[in-house]
């Protein structure tokens, strides 16, 4: 209940947000690993990689969105998608951020 105090006073938007907690929590999680890498990708200039992981992202999500509004999908649904969105960003950046060598050891 504290955390929904948050976010409003209304007792039906709390009552809707209370199953989306973990949820939102997850995601805000994942977000500040999701950040870091990118900001190590960003020194690293790898600004390609970078940018067709955006594109796809860009493609790929909205039409899962699309789809499960097509289905009427539930907004636990809806958010669990974006935790599983944030958690398949999460890992690509992180292996990238492992795997990948800058060219440029200047940096």
């Amino acid at each position: 209940r504290l955390g929904t105090k948050l976010f409003t006073t209304d007792p039906l938007v709390a009552q809707a947000i209370r199953p989306l907690a973990g949820s939102l929590f997850t995601s805000a999680v994942l977000h500040s690993v999701i950040c870091s890498a990118e900001g190590i990708l960003l020194v690293r200039n790898d600004l390609t990689f970078l940018a067709r992981l955006y594109a796809v992202s860009a493609v790929l999500m909205p039409a899962v969105l699309i789809m499960m509004k097509r289905r009427a999908a539930t907004l636990p649904a809806v958010w669990a998608s974006f935790v599983v969105f944030q958690a398949v960003r999460a890992v690509i950046l992180n292996l990238r951020v492992r795997l990948f060598t800058p060219t440029n050891h200047n940096i």
